[in-house]
């Protein structure tokens, strides 16, 4: 197939049939015994299938095929090339054996993105349907694969293309579980919590957008008939069905944890706090994510907690000592273990396992990413977990007594954006069924004059670079001229750079971290400051401003986040935990290095994070600590460049930037977002306008243009969600 062909024309094979071919040369005998190989073509055909066929270059397939870091050289090292040519030769021994199939793949000589083309000797080619999400036309997306994990690439493809497998093998004829929509309601609904003998489904949702309130519902997971559980006066979540099934607990912010009968009636509080709730396997005591004790109005770290139903009495599980802390969690069926989502820094997360008597958390896997939550498998032998890639959301297995940290294989049959599952426990011999959550994510930069009001409104105002994927965290350059953003629109999350106009628009990075943040240019404009999330591990890079090589500036075991540069470009501030003495309720200081790496000299002790140099070069502007927790308004400190005492010069900033005017920051009132403006030589703020969007209030951010006159947010496109449901899970 010529790349220029879309698949499925009358020329070219669908996509189907091209993933029923690749699950054909994948369990045939010479592939089957060639992970290695096995594990190229798998990615690339899966890279071009998703339309991103273009971006297969050698440095590209070197980090994410073969773990190579950013400064791999591959002149030095042909491993890319080498095994290309061993990839072409054994796709021509496979096809001298089965010159029947129907569809031909090919990786021309000077490339590495695969061709498709139908078999002009075969019988005749076989048409592959595709089944669609609801409310789309469009394909589910394919799984995408974490080629580092080589031997895990064959198990995690074949069990999504299980049917396809069996008709090669010609054994037998078994169909595999794919998911099904589960619910598709008006408005977003989830995270769900099947009951135990998986016949019923509890999940929050709003109610097809009758109110911006959610209530918990539950419905039978063979039928259509919803019936709503609780009816508070402000919104309640996170549902969580009892072992027993006699229960179902869930959270209303604000008020605490509740526990109901499923059949109705009256909750019964059993605490006043608490953002996330679950159960023991006895179902005698929940399990809650909460503050401890001193520390309710900071941004954390939270621990998990268990409280007797009996008592209320409460005993503390795990209490992390740095870090926003531990969020989602699962108790395992025999009720010895406890596996939770634990995050040092904000976005960078992973699967922890403890007992539930209490002791040491082990890190179970290394992703350094978000969108983690929980659900043990029946047996008790694996923990299915989601995690957002940089393509979206994937439910993966593994099991919980590795011994390092890893990944594991993805959840068969999975389709979408898919978070938060949940498995019923049916008994012995019989098959189980996983639910989760598959969303609907749609975020747009907004480019907005400063300099047009109307009355006491912000009216001129701009899509820029927009697309029907997420763009977030955008900032300019220090004339103004350019922005730069992180964005999926091209499949995995990487730095994108426009014209503020949004023209000439092009991707800086091609990392495919689990998680990327623009941190700026140079004072110059020839260097570019990126914060990634590689292997389990954020740290800080560099990549010259016009695209290249990037170069790591930090590699001790810490996080590090929020890069900077100072006005002269000579040094680099960022943010990190790597304090040896960490404080809970100040987690991360502001650092120093030399812009082209080494040795880091600490600015703060009382907390600092993203640090930006006033154009003096005196002073350092930071928020006390990261965002996150139960209130999201933080401090602004103006310190001495050297460090030294910090001054408070705003309290309540959630959004903030420093221009040569002052400092732009945003207040809300319930209502409008509203922009502010600071000004030093005054000591007080001033109101600019408000803003005639509310600013998104997933990843939403703002950065203002030096000489104040432009400023950019995020405005949510679309939010959804949807439940699904893939039967006979094993």
């Amino acid at each position: 197939m010529k790349q220029a062909e879309k698949l499925g024309s009358p020329r070219t094979p669908n996509e189907g049939a091209v993933r029923m071919q690749l699950a054909r040369i994948l369990a045939s005998p010479s592939f089957s015994k060639s992970e290695r190989l096995s594990g190229f073509l798998a990615f690339v055909v899966e890279q071009t299938l998703r339309g991103t066929g273009s971006r297969l270059k050698e440095a590209v397939l070197a980090r994410e095929l073969y773990n190579k870091d950013s400064d791999f050289d591959t002149a030095i090292d042909p491993v890319v090339r080498v095994d290309a040519r061993r990839l072409r030769d054994k796709l021509r021994e496979y096809y001298s054996d089965f010159a029947d199939d129907p569809v031909l793949v090919a990786i021309p000589k000077g490339g590495y993105a695969p061709t498709f083309e139908w078999n002009p000797g075969a019988v005749g080619p076989v048409a592959v349907p595709v089944p669609s999400l609801p409310g789309t036309t469009s394909a589910p997306p394919p799984l995408y694969l974490r080629p580092r994990i080589l031997a895990a690439v064959c198990a995690g493809l074949l069990g999504i293309l299980g049917a396809a497998l069996l008709v090669l093998r010609h054994d037998r004829a078994e169909t595999a579980s794919t998911a099904v929509p589960l619910t598709a309601y008006a408005g977003s609904e989830g995270p769900p919590s099947l009951s135990p003998d998986g016949q019923f489904v509890a999940f929050a949702w709003t109610g097809a957008g009758k109110s911006p309130a959610s209530h918990i519902y539950i419905k039978e997971v063979h039928g259509e008939a919803v019936r709503q559980l609780t009816d508070g006066p402000a919104s309640e979540r996170d549902p969580s069905w009892s072992p027993d099934g006699s229960h179902v607990a869930f959270v209303r912010p604000g008020e605490g944890v509740f526990v109901i009968s499923p059949l109705g009636g009256a909750g019964r509080k059993i605490s006043g706090s608490g953002t996330h709730v679950g159960w023991a396997s006895d179902s005698k005591s929940v399990l809650i994510r909460d503050l401890p004790p001193g520390l309710e109005k900071s941004a954390g770290p939270f621990g998990i907690y268990q409280i007797s139903l009996d008592t209320l009495e409460r005993r503390r599980i795990t209490q992390p000592s740095r870090g926003i802390g531990d969020w989602v969690f699962s108790v395992s069926p025999d009720g010895q273990n406890l596996a939770f989502a634990r995050y040092e820094v904000p976005g960078l997360g992973d699967v922890f396992v403890a007992p539930m008597s209490g002791g040491e958390p082990r890190r179970l896997t290394n992703w350094a990413s978000n969108g983690i939550a929980v659900a043990w498998t029946p047996n008790g032998r694996e923990i299915v977990y989601s995690v957002k890639e940089p393509q979206g959301g994937r439910l993966w297995r593994i099991a919980w007594n590795g011994a390092s940290p890893g990944r594991g294989t993805p959840v068969a049959g999975q389709t979408g954006d898919a978070g938060y599952p949940s498995i019923s426990r049916p008994g012995p011999n019989q098959p189980a069924r996983l639910a989760y959550q598959v969303g609907y994510l749609d975020i747009g930069l907004r480019l907005v004059d400063l300099d047009v009001i109307s009355g006491t409104v912000l009216t001129s105002v701009q899509p820029l670079a927009d697309s029907t994927r997420l763009e977030t965290a955008a900032g300019f350059s220090p004339d103004g001229a350019k922005v730069a953003f992180a964005s999926n629109r091209g499949g995995a999350r990487e730095i994108w750079v426009c014209n503020r106009d949004g023209s000439d628009l092009s991707q800086l990075t091609f990392l495919g971290a689990s998680n990327i943040l623009p941190g700026g240019w140079s004072p110059d404009r020839r260097m570019f400051l990126v914060e990634a999330a590689v292997n389990g591990k954020a740290d800080i890079y560099v990549v010259p401003a016009a695209g290249g090589k990037l170069k790591r500036l930090t590699t001790d075991p810490y996080f590090h986040s929020a890069p900077s540069w100072s006005r002269d470009g000579k040094s680099i501030y960022f943010s990190s935990n790597r304090s040896a003495s960490p404080d809970p309720e100040h987690p991360s200081q502001i650092w120093r290095m030399p812009a082209g790496g080494g040795d880091a000299v600490q600015i703060t002790r009382t907390g600092g994070f993203f640090a930006q140099q006033s154009f003096d070069g005196k002073f350092l502007y930071c928020v006390d600590r990261p965002p996150g927790g139960i209130s999201s308004g933080r401090t602004l400190l103006r310190i001495p460049v050297e460090g030294g005492a910090p001054v408070t010069v705003l309290e309540g900033v959630h959004l903030w930037s420093l221009t040569r005017k002052g400092i732009y920051f945003v207040t809300s009132d319930g209502g409008a977002d509203t922009v502010n403006l600071y000004r030093m030589e005054a000591g007080k703020a001033t109101t600019i306008g408000s803003l005639p969007f509310p600013i998104s209030p997933i990843a939403g951010g703002m950065a203002v243009s030096e000489d104040g006159r432009w400023l950019i947010t995020q405005q949510l496109n679309r939010n959804d969600t949807d439940l699904m449901l893939i039967e006979n899970f094993n």
